[in-house]
């Protein structure tokens, strides 16, 4: 629900509050907890805030989880379609591993935000990585503090090329399901691959999305739910009607999958992951065909040194749209951060 005043902008997403309030082209936001108990999952110093803030010229949600006395520095760059509040449980999760000495930052895409702060443009795949990397160079204040990346989907992708461009800075990676490599096998892929090319298919479908927005909120609430499955939490399915119901934003991400297609290859970027082998872990899906288990037997034999592993749990790849699933990857990428570096194990809460 929005609600609009002269100066500040009210919105509500699962429970959770959120005014806005808008200066020269930025906002700030805060939020309070009310009447929906069941979706907080965090204690009170670990609850993830959301702003909203020019990135590299472009309005962006930055969901951050703060530490007055950071030991770490973690970023996450999420999965197509880039918004970032999916990520507010798996988020929460993390921080909570790191009992509170973590600063957190989850990035959104760029332009990836409701219409009344979107940016009329379509944006690429390599956009997003620039967009990506000058916002974890705005991050680099603090030479001291490691710096760790963690990317979910094309994400990962996005991830490992900011590494590329920033090696100096940046200390560990992780890949979660990721869409680094195009899936020959996959019959989904090549019907994706063919239909994103086709612009009025995806106009037809980014109206209609628009469409589903102006109807009574059971309607369009009902046909995702339907759509993308019936165990996503109840945030989930508000975050995916308050931000999948525009425009501009399914038109974006119809485009930035186009060019994903466009840009990736049948193989990953063997060299660079040999080269930064012993600083990248990567988790595989046991059925994820963004991230099959073919790439995985690839980089084992490829990288026999990388540390790669296969969730076998039973999580979907929109990991985080489950409360389970946010818990169970969040978990992993603690005690992957504390293999990579040991001397964080003493603030780590496994």
């Amino acid at each position: 629900m929005l609600l609009h005043s002269s100066s500040f902008r009210c919105q509500d997403i699962a429970g959770y509050r959120f005014y806005i309030s808008c200066s020269r082209g930025s906002s700030s936001l805060s939020h309070y907890r009310c009447a929906y108990p069941r979706v907080i999952t965090a204690m009170s110093n670990n609850t993830a805030t959301l702003r909203a803030e020019k990135v590299n010229g472009y309005m962006t949600e930055i969901l951050e989880i703060s530490a007055e006395s950071p030991r770490l520095k973690v970023v996450f760059i999420p999965g197509n379609p880039g918004i970032i509040l999916f990520y507010k449980s798996y988020l929460e999760a993390l921080a909570c591993s790191f009992d509170g000495k973590a600063n957190i930052l989850g990035v959104g895409y760029a332009g990836f935000v409701p219409k009344n702060l979107g940016e009329r443009k379509l944006f690429s795949l390599e956009e997003q990585v620039e967009h990506k990397i000058e916002f974890v160079k705005q991050q680099l204040t603090d030479n001291r503090t490691p710096l760790v990346l963690i990317g979910h989907s094309i994400g990962a992708y996005m991830a490992f090329s900011t590494y590329k461009r920033l090696a100096d800075k940046v200390n560990y990676a992780i890949g979660l399901y990721p869409f680094i490599a195009t899936n020959e096998n996959s019959s989904f892929q090549a019907f994706l691959r063919w239909y994103l090319r086709q612009e009025f298919l995806c106009a037809t479908v980014s109206h209609f999305a628009n469409l589903m927005g102006k109807m009574p909120q059971i309607i369009p609430r009902g046909f995702i739910r339907n759509l993308y499955g019936r165990n996503w939490s109840i945030f989930s399915l508000d975050v995916a009607c308050q931000y999948l119901l525009h425009y501009s934003l399914v038109r974006n991400i119809m485009y930035l999958g186009m060019t994903e297609f466009n840009k990736l290859q049948k193989c990953p970027d063997w060299k660079f992951l040999k080269e930064r082998q012993i600083s990248i872990s990567i988790l595989f899906g046991v059925d994820d065909h963004w991230g099959p288990l073919t790439l995985f037997e690839e980089i084992s034999k490829e990288v026999p040194s990388l540390d790669i592993s296969i969730e076998r749990e039973g999580h979907d790849h929109a990991f985080c749209c489950t409360n389970e699933g946010s818990r169970w990857v969040a978990a992993y990428c603690a005690k992957a951060i504390k293999r990579i570096m040991p001397e964080l194990e003493s603030v780590l809460q496994l």
